[in-house]
């Protein structure tokens, strides 16, 4: 009996551990759909996933990379879901191969799945500069995902099947099939015949790009992952590593990296285009490098590829694409990357390191020739000492009076300094506003003997080339919303060609009979017509309707 009872038990506890592989799996098991299955190179591809609505209670945050069948990363972004969808773009380099790559598209909870298979769609991207593409690599996949045909359940109806360039197309889309928790996509596109022949949805099994990055999920914001290491290459363990994000007010966090020498910041609420400034703090006073890693996915093999030599058919839709690219670039030279400009919403009206007890701002007094003289004359409680050529603050403490032992925290436009020689030069007239915070601040586990801010009317920050131990750079955050342009005809543009090759593109409601429209350019071809997505069983289905353009 007892035997009995640990058996049961162990056929219990597998079928569980079966189960709720299962369900991760179901609920991990995100789509991608793109406006085209095609590009040139410097384009820019839009792209909308499609994603359980259990998984956006875990994580509402969705990665997206572009890479090549050797598992080198071309682009990514990440972009927030709502309503189980996530909505964005993707710009491919204008430097970018011919070729054939791959759009994945998963969150950052799937890290722990040891055993992942992620689909992999395809993108036919045709170099710019390529004058006579006559062969082609394509993948020599069989692991293809075969989407269910459901045009007997969606039927797409046009007004004709044949048309002339610049018409408007009337579509009537009629669904017969139970749509309750049904997502789907309505797409009306130029058919690239090599795409459409090779191309499609593969499904890889792949492991993390950096084994360090925890299996976070993100909420609202974006992990920011790297490593501290020595001349040497060796991970530094318990290094104070400082991040700065220069704003008013300034935001500050703080790491304290792990035996792998491991740092993790989250950035909740980030979006557009961040300057980070990261930066070591050792009593050693030895110099380290500072690695900020990637977050992607590599297949655990490189896609194998088999050369084809293309048909004409293919080979004037190449051209055709690449000439109307150009064309196009030259009245619609706008290229659309992730937005320069940062936006993060403040959690407090001050800054972190508190109120200031005195706020100066110099250009409401005489110009003064250097920082001594400001101390000197604007700042009261700040103690400015020359010794052997160094220079040391001291702040008064206001309780209990008297003036702190240690340094404050010196800050220049929110980044944290500690090379006092670079307050010497700065004048009067340099500077925007001076806080000074004559107390005790506590952030954290961090103690601060008082406060010392100063913001420079310059916010380039040029004055960090002599600092050490201090890397900058730009950091996508959360990918800002914006609208594919140019679905709708130019219009009153009549002088400018029209070349656009997608017509429809959106979000589509299912039930009943809905109705599009949509006017086509004055590029001649195949034009399909599809409804993709998911159904409630997390099955890909697709229906489709082709017209001709004459």
């Amino acid at each position: 009996m007892k035997r009995k009872k640990i058996t049961y038990l162990l056929l219990f506890m597998w079928l569980t551990f079966v189960a709720h592989a299962q369900t991760n799996d179901r609920l991990y098991n995100l789509f991608l759909f793109t406006n085209t299955d095609y590009c040139v190179s410097g384009d820019t591809v839009w792209f909308k996933v499609i994603l359980q609505n259990e998984v956006e209670m875990e994580s509402n945050v969705v990665h997206v990379q572009l890479d090549s069948p050797g598992n080198n990363l071309i682009a990514d972004v990440t972009k927030m879901s709502s309503d189980g969808k996530a909505s964005g773009y993707i710009a491919v380099p204008d430097s970018l191969s011919t070729g054939v790559y791959f759009l994945t598209a998963f969150i950052n909870a799937q890290r722990n799945n040891l055993n992942l298979d992620v689909n992999g769609k395809t993108l036919f991207v045709y170099n710019r500069f390529d004058e006579n593409v006559t062969q082609f690599m394509v993948p020599g996949l069989k692991e293809k995902i075969i989407s269910e045909n459901l045009n007997d359940q969606i039927i797409i109806k046009t007004d004709k099947t044949t048309y002339s360039k610049g018409d408007k197309v009337a579509v009537n889309v009629e669904f017969k099939l139970p749509t309750n928790g049904t997502q789907a996509i309505i797409n009306a596109s130029h058919i690239d015949p090599l795409a459409e022949e090779k191309g499609g949805i593969f499904q890889f099994r792949v492991k993390q790009s950096e084994s360090f990055i925890p299996c976070f999920n993100e909420k609202d914001g974006v992990l920011l992952s790297g490593k501290i290491v020595d001349e040497n290459e060796v991970p530094q363990n318990g290094i104070l590593v400082f991040l700065s994000i220069p704003a008013n007010p300034p935001y500050f966090d703080y790491y304290v990296t792990g035996k792998d020498g491991d740092f993790h910041f989250f950035l909740k609420d980030a979006k557009g285009k961040a300057g980070i400034f990261l930066q070591t703090v050792s009593d050693l006073g030895k110099e380290f490098s500072i690695r900020v890693d990637k977050n992607y996915f590599e297949r655990e093999e490189k896609v194998q590829l088999e050369n084809k030599i293309l048909n004409q058919k293919q080979i004037s839709f190449i051209e055709t694409a690449i000439n109307g690219s150009f064309i196009n670039k030259l009245f619609n030279p706008g290229f659309y990357l992730q937005p320069q400009t940062f936006e993060m919403p403040v959690s407090f009206e001050v800054p972190f390191y508190g109120s200031a007890v005195n706020r100066v701002i110099p250009n409401e007094f005489y110009d003064l020739p250097d920082f001594q003289e400001i101390s000197r004359e604007l700042l009261f409680g700040v103690q400015y000492r020359v010794k052997d050529n160094e220079v040391t603050f001291r702040l008064l403490n206001e309780s209990p009076p008297g003036f702190f032992n240690n340094e404050p925290l010196r800050l220049i436009n929110g980044i944290p300094v500690f090379k006092n020689s670079l307050f010497t030069k700065l004048k009067s007239t340099d500077i925007d506003f001076i806080d000074v915070v004559s107390r005790e601040r506590i952030y954290g586990d961090l103690i601060f003997k008082g406060v010392l801010a100063v913001s420079l009317n310059d916010k380039s920050n040029g004055w960090l080339a002599e600092q050490t131990n201090i890397s900058q750079f730009s950091y996508d955050c959360l990918q800002t919303d914006r609208q594919l342009p140019l679905i709708k005809s130019n219009g009153e543009k009549l002088d400018q060609p029209d070349l656009r090759q997608v017509f429809l593109w959106e979000n589509i409601k299912n039930g009943g009979a809905q109705n599009f429209e949509f006017n086509l350019s004055d590029l001649k071809g195949e034009v399909e017509i599809s409804v993709e997505g998911l159904t409630p069983n997390n099955k890909f289905f697709k229906a489709s309707k082709k017209i001709a353009v004459e």
